[in-house]
């Protein structure tokens, strides 16, 4: 056997031990679920750095926060019952910013371990009088029935709004956005690459403004005035845009995107873009 064949047969003897899940290469997930109640009443803002996983934003029935993270992370075997230092939650109500962050121990888990970096998903309820801040690198965010003003940072996944009424900022890598909004004091959004879904209820009062580089806009069921497109099929600008005013336009919703497609719904006189 050649020197180049002999190569090759070790790389799919590799493979195979990998694939079929036998070996020092096998994973395992380890869990451990984590959960915690803070008094909010002195306090102004929640701020949340999530190192990666799911966030679920509830509304509170009283003035505490309450949280239950739940970490996962992908072991070998002989780990399972060891305890679960890969990823701590550290939490700072030392200010009337309540800090959620996380600390994640350095350690070598064979060639695959920068592939297999810790969770965390959160569920986490909300006073309605904390504004918040929640920066996640890759997962989803879920924020329901909320009034809070919100500031989103987000490197991969969706975003999903229902009935969240607050002025939301979000800044968006790579994901789509989609929700129903019954009222609001202000979106904005920048995305890099996503779609925007979402369905305006009739209390919906905001001027308009889409900017985008690739992609469309469609709206179905909402009756917009004094309405000013721009379609760049002439090439003399970098990008097309839409603007349009829903009731008194009181607030902004503002939406920068280079590419994908936005769709604004309601109900009303039927007008698609």
């Amino acid at each position: 056997m050649s020197r180049q064949n002999k190569f090759l047969f070790i790389i799919l003897c590799i493979l195979a031990v990998y694939m079929t899940g036998c070996g020092s290469f096998r994973k395992f997930t380890k869990t451990e679920t984590e959960k915690f109640t803070i008094n909010a009443a002195s306090k102004r803002a929640l701020t949340l750095d999530n190192v990666s996983g799911n966030i679920t934003i509830i509304k509170s029935q009283d003035s505490t926060v309450k949280i239950t993270a739940v970490k996962e992370v992908l072991v070998r075997k002989k780990d399972l019952d060891k305890p679960f230092d890969e990823v701590k939650i550290v939490i700072d109500t030392l200010t009337d910013n309540i800090r959620i962050d996380y600390d994640t121990r350095d350690y070598d888990d064979g060639p695959f371990s920068k592939m297999r970096r810790p969770e965390v998903n959160y569920t986490i309820a909300v006073p309605s009088f904390l504004s918040l801040k929640i920066d996640n690198n890759s997962g989803n965010i879920i924020l329901n029935n909320l009034e809070n003003d919100i500031v989103l940072g987000l490197i991969y996944g969706e975003v999903s709004l229902e009935h969240v009424s607050g002025n939301i900022k979000a800044d968006i890598n790579s994901g789509d956005v989609t929700g129903t909004i019954d009222s609001t004091k202000g979106m904005i959004f920048d995305i890099i690459n996503g779609d925007v879904r979402l369905t305006l209820g009739p209390n919906v009062n905001a001027k308009v403004r889409a900017d985008w580089i690739h992609g469309k806009l469609e709206y179905d069921g909402l009756t917009f005035m004094n309405v000013d497109r721009y379609d760049n099929r002439d090439g003399s600008r970098d990008n097309e845009s839409f603007k349009g005013t829903l009731g008194s336009g009181l607030y902004d919703i503002r939406i920068d995107m280079t590419n994908g497609k936005i769709r604004f719904f309601g109900n009303g006189t039927s007008t698609t873009l």
